[in-house]
C-alpha cells in the first residue's frame, strides 16, 4: 500500500468536505435539519472500498459515507442484545442525570457521551460538557451540549447546545484570573473556543484556537496558581493530523483571543489522546498513548517554560499489550472491546499540590489470556524521572473489562480513579457499570475497596447515525471540598424503543467525618536536627468531634511530640520528631493516626536521617587525559552512599577559577548546558552532597576536545533509499570537512548547544514523509537560536518538510517561505535571484517518488530556484545568517550540478565574515555567479 498516496488523498478529502474527525460542518448557512454535505469526487469515494485504508478512517468516515451517497453503511455493526438490570454491590449514591433525556425527542440520533467537567472554585458551580448528536441532527446547533449545577452536583440543568459549528470533543476549564469558564471543541476541521462570563449559563464564541482541516482530540488546561510565572495562561493540546499526526500544543495569554505558534510535543506520530495538566510551580505536562504494531506506550512530556519547549520524561508504561477483543476488532475495523466499542487507551494525568505527578492508564494484562483490559496507576515524586510500582486499580476477581479510566486529585492529595466496569456481567462481559476507588495518602496506598457508582448495569447501544462502533473516548471527574464528582455515559434510558446514551454523575464523599494529612510526607534531616511536620485534620460534613493524634512505627530512640495532641476539625498540629542523633541513619516509615471515638484515619510519613556529608565520587568519563573528546560529551562518575545530589564543575584551569559550567543533578551522569570549544583542554570534578552539606570534591581530571569541522550534515532520511552518499560525496569532492548527525528517521534532532560549534548546517530528508521530515518544533527552535547568533548558513533539502510540518513560523522567518503547494512534481529547475541566478537549467532525476513542491517567497525572502511547475526554492537573509530551502531533493540533481549549487552556497558562506561583501548595502557583485568555482 502506498501510504503517501493514501495520506495525500485523505487530506484532500478533508479539504473537499471541510470536515473534521468527529464530523461537523460550519452551520452558519443552515436553516434547519442536519448539515448538508457536498458530493465527493469518484476517486475520493473509491477509498471506501480499499480494505487497507477504510479501517484507518476515524471521524472522516462519517462524512465520507454521506458525501458518497453511502449513508446506509453507517452503523453496520450491530448491538449485542442486553437489558438494563440491577448490579451487585451497594452504590455510592443516587445517580444524577446531567443531560436531560426528555429533550431527545423524535427518531433522530440522540446520543450524549464523552464528557468534560470543571469547577468554579469561587461559586462552586459545576460546568459539564459532552458530545450531543441530537442538537446536530435535529436543529443543526452543533455537536456539543452542556449542563450546569449550582448545588455541588446534586442536580443539573441541561443548558442546550454550545453553539453552531461546535464539533464535539468537549474540554472545559475554569480560569481563576477572570473567573470565567472556557470551552474548547472541534469546529469545522479546526479548534474552536467559547467563553462563559455568567457562570456556565451561556457561552459565546471567542474564535479559533487553531485553524486546520483535520484537528482532533483537543483538551485544555489552565495555570490557576497566582504565584506562577504563567498565571492565567490557557493551554490546548491536540492531535494535529495535518502535521503527521503528532501531538501539538499552543497557549493564549489574552483570554483565548490569539494563540501562540503551535509547538510539536510528541517526537513521533502514531499517537493519540493527549491529556494536559499544569503543576503548582507552572510546569506543564502532557501525556498520550503511542501505538506500536500490537503494543502501546504511555508517554509524557514536560515543559518548564510555559509550553515553548518540551522534554520527554520516563515512560510510566511501555511495551504493554494493546487492549482489543479479536472479534469486536474485526467487526469495527479498529481496536475495539467486546460489544463492539471502539477503544482508545489514552491516559489521564494529574499533579497534586505537593508536585507529585499521577497517571492512570489501561492495557491488556495477560496478552493472549481472557482478561482484555484493566486499569493501572503510578505516581512520580521527581517529575516523571522515576515511577512508583504499578498498581492494578480495579480490584475485581473477574476477567471482565475495566476501561476508560478517569482521575482527579484533591487539595489534600486524595486520588480518585473511576472507570467503566463489567464485573457484574461475568458470564457475557457486556453490561456496563461505573466504579470508583480512592487513595487517601496521595496514591501511596490503595486500602479502600472500589465503590459501584452506577445504580444499574446497562447495555451498549451503537447509534446507527454515528461513526462505526462509537461510544465515547474519555470522561472526566472533579473534586470539591467534600465530594468526588464523577461523570460517565450509559444507556439505561429507553428512547425510540432502544437504549439511549445519556450522561450521569454520582458524588462520593471524600470522607464522612475527617481526614488526617501530613506535610511534607517525606523529609530529609541531618542529625541531630529535629524533623518537623505539619499535620492537618480536615473536616467533612460538619464533623467536629475532637481528634486525638498518635504516631506509630517510630525507630528506637526517636522522640515525638504533637502540639496540640488533640485537634477539633478543621484544624492543625505540629509534629516534632527529636533526638535524631540517637537514631540509626536511613529511612524510617511511620504512621500518624487520628482517633475520634470509634472512627480512625491515618496517613504515612517518612523520615530519612543522615549522620554526615557523603564521601567523594570517583570520576569515570571522559577519562583522565582523554583527547578527541566530543564537545557535547556526557560526564559519568560513581554513586556515593548517602548522596542525594551531585554537582559537576567544568573549568579551563585546574584551580577552577575559570568555570565553564556547573550542573547539579541527582543522577550519576550529566551533560553541560553550554557547548565546549574545540581543541581545548578542560578540567572537571564532581562533588556529592546531602542535607548535611557537600562532601569533598573528587579527583580533578583533564581532557581535550576534538577539532570541529565547519559543517554539520543532518541525515533525516528514512534510508528507503539511503541518500546520504549524494551529500557526502559532494562535500568530499569539494574537500570540505563535516560531521554527521543521524536523526534515525525521528525528531531526535540537535539542540542549539549541539549546533553552536558549526558554521553551516545541511539538512536533508530524502523520501521521508508522514510525520518527521525536516526539523520538528524543538529542532526549528534550536536552528532559530543558532542562526540568530549570526554568521550561520542553513540549507534544507526536503520535498516533504512542508508536507509534514505545514507552513511554520520558522519557514517564513528564516527560510523566506510565504506559501507552498505539495507534490507538484518539478522536473527541471533554474537558478534565479540574488545568489543562484545563472545556474541551470538542471534536469531532476529522482531516486524515489517525485513529490517536490512549489514555493512562493515571503516578502522578506526571495526565490532561489524556479522550476517547470513554479518556484522551487527560497532564500532568506537574517542579519548575517542565511537560510536556503529547496522544495526538491538536492540528490535529484546530477552530481556535477549538485556540486555547482553547493559551491555557490558555500562560497556565500565562506570567510571573510558572512555577507561582509556589501549585500545588505545593495552591492551584490561578490554574490554573482561567474561560472567558475568559488
Amino acid at each position: 500500500m502506498n501510504l503517501r498516496n493514501y495520506t495525500t488523498t485523505i487530506i484532500n478529502c478533508l479539504l473537499v468536505l471541510t470536515c473534521l474527525n468527529i464530523g461537523i460542518l460550519d452551520a452558519e448557512a443552515r436553516d434547519s435539519g442536519p448539515a448538508k454535505v457536498e458530493k465527493a469526487p469518484a476517486d475520493v469515494c473509491a477509498q471506501l472500498d480499499d480494505p487497507a485504508k477504510r479501517p484507518l478512517m476515524d471521524g472522516v468516515l462519517f462524512y465520507l459515507l454521506k458525501a458518497c451517497g453511502r449513508e446506509h453503511e453507517l452503523g453496520r455493526v450491530t448491538n449485542t442484545p442486553g437489558f438494563v438490570r440491577q448490579g451487585e454491590g451497594a452504590t455510592a449514591g443516587v445517580d444524577v442525570a446531567v443531560s436531560d433525556p426528555s429533550g431527545d425527542t423524535g427518531t433522530t440520533s440522540h446520543t450524549q457521551s464523552e464528557t468534560s467537567l470543571s469547577l468554579n472554585e469561587t461559586t462552586g458551580t459545576i460546568c459539564s460538557g459532552y458530545n450531543d448528536s441530537w442538537h446536530y441532527f435535529a436543529n443543526s446547533e452543533g455537536f456539543t451540549g452542556y449542563s450546569r449545577s449550582t448545588d455541588g452536583g446534586q442536580t443539573f440543568t441541561d443548558q442546550g447546545a454550545l453553539g453552531a459549528g461546535s464539533g464535539g470533543d468537549p474540554a472545559i476549564v475554569w480560569r481563576k484570573a477572570d473567573e470565567a469558564f472556557y470551552f474548547a471543541a472541534l469546529k469545522s476541521g479546526s479548534l474552536g473556543i467559547w467563553k462563559s462570563v455568567d457562570d456556565c449559563e451561556s457561552f459565546t464564541s471567542v474564535g479559533n484556537i487553531h485553524s486546520g482541516s483535520s484537528d482532533d482530540k483537543e483538551l485544555m488546561a489552565v495555570d490557576n496558581n497566582p504565584d506562577s510565572t504563567y498565571y492565567g495562561r490557557l493551554y490546548t493540546v491536540w492531535t494535529h493530523f495535518d502535521a503527521g499526526g503528532n501531538i501539538y500544543s499552543t497557549y493564549s495569554d489574552n483570554l483565548g483571543v490569539t494563540w501562540s505558534t503551535p509547538k510539536q510535543v510528541s517526537p513521533t506520530g502514531s499517537v493519540q489522546g493527549s491529556w494536559p495538566v499544569v503543576a503548582p510551580n507552572g510546569d506543564f505536562f502532557v501525556g498520550w498513548v503511542k501505538f506500536g504494531s500490537s503494543t502501546i506506550d504511555i508517554e509524557i512530556a514536560r515543559s518548564t517554560n510555559g509550553g515553548d519547549t518540551w522534554v520527554l520524561v520516563t515512560d510510566p508504561a511501555s511495551g504493554k499489550t494493546q487492549p482489543q477483543h479479536s472479534s469486536a476488532t474485526g467487526s469495527c475495523g479498529r481496536a475495539a472491546l467486546n460489544g463492539n466499542i471502539r477503544y482508545l487507551p489514552s491516559p489521564q494525568i494529574a499533579v497534586d499540590a505537593t508536585g507529585v505527578l499521577h497517571v492512570v492508564y489501561s492495557y491488556d494484562p495477560d496478552g493472549s489470556g481472557d482478561d482484555i483490559v484493566d486499569v493501572f496507576y503510578r505516581r512520580s515524586t521527581d517529575n516523571g524521572a522515576t515511577w512508583s510500582t504499578e498498581i492494578r486499580v480495579n480490584d475485581d476477581t473477574t476477567t471482565t473489562d475495566q476501561f476508560f479510566p478517569s482521575m482527579s486529585v484533591g487539595a489534600s492529595g486524595q486520588v480518585s480513579i473511576a472507570w467503566y466496569d463489567r464485573r457484574n456481567d461475568a458470564t457475557d462481559n457486556l453490561l456496563v457499570d461505573y466504579y470508583q476507588r480512592m487513595s487517601f495518602d496521595g496514591g501511596v496506598t490503595w486500602n479502600q475497596p472500589s465503590v459501584r457508582l452506577s445504580d444499574v448495569s446497562s447495555p451498549i447501544h451503537l447509534d446507527n447515525e454515528l461513526a462505526t462502533c462509537y461510544h465515547g473516548d474519555y470522561d472526566t471527574q472533579i473534586q470539591t471540598e467534600s465530594y468526588v464528582v464523577a461523570q460517565w455515559a450509559d444507556d439505561r434510558n429507553i428512547q425510540d424503543s432502544h437504549p439511549d446514551p445519556d450522561v450521569f454523575i454520582d458524588r462520593v464523599a471524600i470522607s464522612t467525618d475527617f481526614l488526617v494529612n501530613a506535610s511534607p510526607r517525606q523529609m530529609n534531616v541531618c542529625a541531630p536536627s529535629d524533623g518537623i511536620f505539619s499535620v492537618e485534620v480536615l473536616q467533612f460534613q460538619g464533623f467536629s468531634d475532637p481528634v486525638s493524634l498518635t504516631i506509630s512505627g517510630t525507630p528506637t530512640g526517636l522522640s515525638s511530640i504533637f502540639s496540640p495532641a488533640t485537634v477539633v476539625p478543621p484544624g492543625s498540629s505540629t509534629l516534632t520528631l527529636g533526638n535524631t542523633g540517637g537514631v540509626a541513619a536511613g529511612s524510617h516509615d511511620m504512621t500518624i493516626t487520628g482517633t475520634a471515638g470509634l472512627v480512625t484515619h491515618d496517613t504515612g510519613i517518612t523520615l530519612t536521617l543522615f549522620d554526615g556529608v557523603p564521601g567523594s565520587p570517583t570520576p569515570s568519563a571522559p577519562a583522565n587525559g582523554a583527547v578527541e573528546v566530543l564537545v557535547d560529551t556526557t560526564f559519568e562518575w560513581s554513586a556515593v552512599p548517602n548522596a542525594t545530589a551531585y554537582t559537576l564543575e567544568v573549568a579551563r584551569d585546574a584551580a577552577f577559577t575559570d568555570l565553564v559550567d556547573t550542573v547539579t543533578t541527582s543522577s550519576t551522569t550529566a551533560s553541560l548546558t553550554v557547548a565546549l570549544d574545540p581543541i581545548t583542554q578542560y578540567y572537571w570534578r564532581v562533588t556529592a552532597e546531602n542535607i548535611c552539606g557537600a562532601g569533598s570534591p573528587s579527583e580533578v581530571w583533564a581532557f581535550t576536545t576534538r577539532a570541529i569541522p565547519p559543517i554539520l550534515l543532518v541525515d533525516d532520511d528514512d534510508n528507503s533509499p539511503d541518500v546520504r552518499a549524494a551529500y557526502t560525496a559532494t562535500l568530499d569532492a569539494m574537500g570540505l570537512a563535516y560531521d554527521i548527525w543521524d536523526t534515525a528517521n525521528s525528531d531526535n534532532e540537535p539542540s542549539s548547544v549541539q549546533l553552536s560549534p558549526y558554521r553551516t548546517v545541511i539538512w536533508f530528508t530524502g523520501d521521508e514523509f508522514g510525520g518527521s521530515a525536516g526539523p520538528g518544533g524543538n529542532g526549528e527552535g534550536a536552528l532559530q537560536t543558532w542562526m540568530d547568533a549570526g554568521d550561520r548558513c542553513l540549507m534544507i533539502s526536503g520535498q516533504d518538510y512542508y508536507y509534514d510540518r505545514n507552513l511554520t513560523g520558522f519557514m517564513t522567518s528564516h527560510l523566506g517561505l510565504g506559501s507552498a503547494t505539495s507534490d507538484v512534481e518539478q522536473t527541471t529547475v533554474t537558478g534565479v535571484g540574488t545568489l543562484f541566478s545563472g545556474l541551470g537549467p538542471y534536469t531532476l532525476s529522482y531516486p524515489f517518488s517525485n513529490y517536490s513542491d512549489t514555493f512562493v517567497a515571503d516578502a522578506g525572502g526571495e526565490l532561489a530556484f524556479d522550476g517547470n511547475q513554479g518556484g522551487a526554492a527560497t532564500l532568506k537573509i537574517n542579519g548575517t545568517s542565511m537560510g536556503f530551502f529547496l522544495g526538491f531533493p538536492a540528490e535529484a540533481l546530477a552530481d556535477a550540478d549538485r556540486q555547482e549549487v553547493f559551491e555557490v552556497f558555500f562560497g556565500a558562506c565562506s570567510e571573510p565574515a558572512l555577507f561582509s561583501d556589501g549585500f545588505e548595502g545593495g552591492d551584490t557583485t561578490a554574490w554573482s555567479w561567474s561560472g567558475t568555482k568559488w
